[in-house]
């Protein structure tokens, strides 16, 4: 298709519009018949800053949609040479792409999601090859900071992405969860999900063989077990969209604080106390209290993952959890490998806990609790 400008002192869309009818035509073209894809940075966003300067018109929309549609296949245009052409026209959607955004009020709501869909479609690609090959040209990269994505994330979540992204397949958005939820716990040092989470999803991938622990799937699987046992989350994280999943992880945090934190503190502070305190090396008792601390917490719930704890914790034959503020039990419960006796009864667990490694309990008392479902027992 052929789009041709007029002169500066005319609103250009009118006729860039009139050879949007050729479909035929492999280029857009502007004024003198110049690719748009040669046009500088700064023409691009005057041209689409003139564009989106008021309410769009119907043709004006097409021409805005016609526009993001090509310069996104420019990036695709040859097979052959894909890393080319990211590097080269990538900056070109972008300026239009940040432009065009930056007047939303004029847009509509299916326009602006076209837009954004066709620049996440690149963004992740262009980041994906230059992650794969690690040339990262730092000369070539974009001032506009949204490469990666914590980045492209924290875009879409300024510009209010309400839709699902269409093209984005089941694994690429598992992909994008797990390096937003890994984002996440690194500016978020003091957090529950980095202190106890992201410390279990590396034990847990430490324990998978090298020839799998790297692949992408494997990694989100391991991370949806991880928050699963320990928040009790069942969402499907790939149906989220992009800024859903920031806001996900950001609740999965404020969950553990408002509903489970006492919980952890119950479970982790009765456990202390059934050691055997004859024990040269049993761990050192704390209160509900101190557990509060996130700190100390994740201290603990290490030991109980340290070789040198196991005499200790195998020493815990009888576990009494029978308090009305129990909300969850931890995963830590399937380290007591020797506990016979479990009470829960008069607790609002509503989930039954994993005793799938409790192969010599003989004893539970879950009378009062909460659960709606009988525990998994086949294995004791």
């Amino acid at each position: 298709m052929g789009i041709i400008t007029t002169t500066h002192n005319r609103i250009p869309q009118e006729e860039l519009f009139v050879n949007l009818k050729k479909p035929k035509t492999c280029s857009i073209y502007l004024r003198g018949y110049h690719p748009l894809t040669s046009l500088s940075i700064p023409k691009i966003e005057s041209l689409t800053t003139l564009i989106c300067n008021k309410a769009l018109t119907d043709k004006q929309q097409i021409l805005l949609r016609t526009i993001s549609d090509y310069l996104a296949g420019q990036a695709f245009h040859n097979p052959n040479n894909i890393p080319y052409n990211l590097r080269t026209h990538f900056r070109r959607l972008e300026a239009f792409s940040k432009t065009a955004l930056g007047k939303k009020e004029n847009l509509p709501p299916k326009l602006i999601k076209e837009i954004k869909d066709n620049f996440i479609m690149v963004a992740l690609k262009k980041n994906k090859l230059e992650l794969a090959h690690q040339t990262i040209d730092v000369t070539s990269m974009s001032t506009f900071p949204f490469l990666d994505a914590k980045n492209i994330l924290n875009y879409l979540e300024a510009s209010e992405l309400d839709e699902p992204i269409v093209p984005m397949p089941r694994l690429t958005k598992a992909s994008v969860f797990t390096n937003t939820f890994k984002n996440y716990c690194v500016s978020h040092e003091n957090s529950f999900l980095n202190k106890v989470c992201l410390a279990a999803l590396e034990r847990k991938l430490a324990s998978i063989p090298d020839s799998e622990k790297n692949k992408k799937s494997v990694i989100y699987e391991a991370l949806v077990e991880v928050l699963k046992g320990y928040l009790e989350d069942t969402c499907d994280h790939t149906k989220l969209t992009l800024s859903e999943m920031l806001l996900h992880i950001k609740k999965l945090e404020a969950s553990f604080h408002d509903d489970f934190k006492e919980s952890y503190g119950i479970f982790f502070s009765e456990a202390l106390k059934e050691q055997d305190q004859g024990l040269p090396h049993r761990l050192e008792l704390r209160s509900k209290e101190e557990l509060k601390d996130i700190n100390l917490l994740a201290e603990v719930i290490s030991k109980f993952h340290d070789s040198s704890s196991r005499d200790a914790l195998n020493s815990i034959r009888t576990l009494h959890l029978s308090e009305e503020n129990l909300r969850i039990v931890p995963p830590e419960l399937k380290v007591l490998t020797n506990l016979e006796r479990l009470c829960l009864d008069n607790t609002k667990i509503t989930t039954p806990p994993d005793l799938s490694k409790n192969t010599l309990l003989e004893w539970l008392n879950l009378s009062n609790a909460q659960i709606t479902t009988s525990p998994d027992l086949s294995k004791n």
